[in-house]
């Protein structure tokens, strides 16, 4: 009652949450069934409701009062239900919401072995076109409806779906699709980037499954003593989803679900952009169990780690915290731009192991989802673990002792009879050879039997590899179409190519002939600028002939008019000789009458002198 009175008041006047929150965030408990090797073991889960799941704590003690543990979610599946319904029930408003323009996530948790990558991924039909079959997981389903949307609203918009596969291996991010290379997270606001991702564009079923099988081979498991293939990392597929709409005012899944109405969008609505995520958690293991050690030790405390981290960020986003610690882990911050957007949606598939060996896990596995989104499950009826563990174990031995009994018919081939009376036979002559007449029809027609059915076994035989031998006909025939048909088209790409060839080669030679025209009109005019250089040089060598007659002219002149300069620079010389003998002369003269040039100037000095003023003014 008290803590009846505590949650009525934490609801009450503690924090509220959004009704919107109530809508994004929902959780589904999936249960698979026990496999073989568990089939004597006591089941220790059970779905009583569409959204309640009941554990039940094993025990061996009669007297102590089994522990039973109720747990309420959105969801809760069993064995009963099959993958479609899942799908269908739970993940399909997911898809919904992808192709509205909102981001999704699927997140697939789990101990080691308890169907997550079963849930995820399934199984694949090869033979089929779309690869879905009953076992298909919601991988393939939720790729299939977008690509069937695709397809139906191509008028009204156009579809581009790319697929990027990354996985998340001791807190590393490593593209699957790209040789393991790490990435980089990097955040812009709310944003996500992971430079050098690789996102390869998808048109159908068949591209998804060839991008996946890679993905496969590159992801990293390793066996433990809980499974013999366990994931060691978490693996993230990411769909981007990218429509542009040709008629905006026409949405069809709106269309779909008014009956045909036909309603109109609004007018801004022109592009929408979303990405579906679907998670495949590590396995959530005990190490007791699993035995790891060495570097399997750290995988497990990476995968831990991370998983903790991403039960803190849905919690806090279910409750409206103010600070939600997307940071703590590489996963979360991979994650958050699909997480934080106020109209994207998130569903958590819990899986659960059914037996009692995996009681710890799955209460971890239950107390996890139950941290998610705390809904509190009502009162269910409860039954006896220690009844049941007391009917598997005389079902077990019955079945033994059925075991024993057949392997015995056969090692004797002993048939068991009543026993007869033998009031009935007083001649025991005629009742032993009536025992050997229906002893000996019992081996004819014990021989017929099983001639009968060995020739039934070859006939099946020869059926079974007559049908082998025509289904690989089939697919060998199937394949040469294929060939053909593909042959075909090379061979009309090979004709295109042809003519485009043969018309490059006319245009190539017509162009050769003119060019070979100008040529040859190049040559015709170059020879006859041969022919005139020809005269021009002829004419040049008689001009040669009259220009060296000219020049033996002009070397004699020249060597007479040289002769005369020669005669007159004689001449010149002695002319020169005796102006040098007038020259001396006349120096000495000069010489001699400087003396009485000077005397002559001094008595005119002193005449001038010596006359009156008058005269003196006269005289000068």
């Amino acid at each position: 009652l008290g803590e009846f009175v505590f949650r009525c008041c934490f609801c009450i006047f503690g924090r509220s949450r959004d009704m919107s929150t109530e809508k994004r965030i929902k959780v589904a408990c999936r249960m698979r069934p026990k496999i073989a090797r568990e089939r004597y073991d006591v089941e220790c889960c059970r779905k009583t409701s569409e959204e309640q799941v009941v554990v039940t704590e094993p025990s061996d003690d009669r007297e102590s009062k089994p522990r039973h543990y109720n747990y309420g979610f959105d969801f809760a599946f069993d064995a009963s239900d099959s993958q479609r319904d899942i799908y269908e029930e739970a993940a399909l408003d997911l898809v919904d919401a992808t192709l509205e323009g909102s981001n999704a996530t699927i997140f697939a948790y789990g101990q080691t072995g308890s169907g997550k990558t079963y849930t995820i991924l399934g199984e694949v039909d090869e033979s089929s076109d779309n690869l879905i079959k009953p076992t298909s997981g919601l991988f393939l389903r939720s790729l299939n409806d977008l690509f069937t949307y695709k397809t139906r609203a191509k008028r009204n918009w156009q579809v581009e779906m790319t697929l990027s596969i990354v996985e998340i291996y001791n807190e590393d991010v490593r593209d699957l699709l790209n040789k393991k290379n790490k990435l980089q997270v990097r955040e812009v606001g709310d944003e996500v980037q992971m430079p050098n991702l690789r996102s390869v564009p998808v048109e159908n079923s068949r591209d998804v499954y060839k991008y996946f099988l890679i993905a496969q081979g590159e992801r990293a498991v390793s066996a433990t003593s809980m499974n013999d293939s366990s994931s060691r990392s978490h693996a993230v597929f990411m769909v981007d989803l990218h429509q542009t709409a040709v008629n905006p005012d026409y949405n069809p899944l709106q269309d779909a679900r008014d009956g045909g109405g036909g309603k109109k969008k609004k007018d801004g609505d022109k592009a929408r952009k979303s990405r579906l995520c679907l998670v495949d958690l590590a396995g959530s293991e005990r190490v007791k169990r699993s035995q790891v050690e060495g570097a399997a030790m750290l995988e497990a405390q990476a995968i831990n780690k991370s998983l903790s981290t991403l039960g803190t960020v849905v919690n806090g986003m279910y409750e409206n915290n103010k600070h939600i610690p997307f940071r703590d882990s590489k996963l979360t911050r991979l994650l958050r731009s699909s997480l934080v957007d106020p109209t994207s949606k998130l569903l958590l598939i819990a899986n659960l192991s059914p037996v009692g060996t995996s009681f710890q896990e799955s209460r971890s596995t239950l107390l996890f989802a139950d941290r998610v989104k705390g809904l509190k499950a009502g009162a269910v009826s409860m039954y006896d673990p220690l009844q049941e563990q007391e009917y598997l174990a005389k079902l077990k031995s019955a079945e033994e002792i059925c075991c024993d009994l057949r392997i015995c018919e056969k090692q004797h081939d002993y048939t068991a009879q009543r026993p007869r009376r033998l009031g009935k036979h007083a001649d025991r002559k005629l009742m032993l050879q009536q025992t050997i007449e229906k002893y000996r029809e019992k081996v004819v027609r014990t021989a017929k039997e099983k001639q009968e059915r060995e020739a039934q076994e070859v006939k099946d035989m020869v059926q079974a590899e007559t049908n082998a031998v025509i289904e690989s006909w089939k697919k060998k025939i199937k394949d040469t179409e294929t060939n053909l048909d593909n042959a075909i088209a090379e061979e009309t790409t090979l004709r295109n190519e042809l003519k485009t060839c043969e018309a490059d080669k006319a245009a190539a030679v017509e162009n050769m002939m003119t060019a070979a025209k100008k040529q040859k009109r190049a040559r015709r005019n170059g020879e006859e600028k041969i022919v005139k250089v020809k005269d021009e040089l002829q004419k040049a060598k008689v001009t040669e002939k009259e220009i060296k007659k000219e020049t033996t002219k002009l070397e004699k002149e020249f060597l007479a008019a040289n002769e005369e300069q020669e005669n007159a620079w004689a001449a010149y010389e002695s002319k020169s000789e005796v102006m040098d003998q007038w020259h001396t002369k006349c120096t000495s003269f000069a010489t001699k009458a400087v003396p009485f040039m000077e005397a002559n100037q001094a008595f005119l000095a002193t005449k001038i002198s010596n006359l009156p003023m008058d005269k003196k003014v006269a005289a000068i």
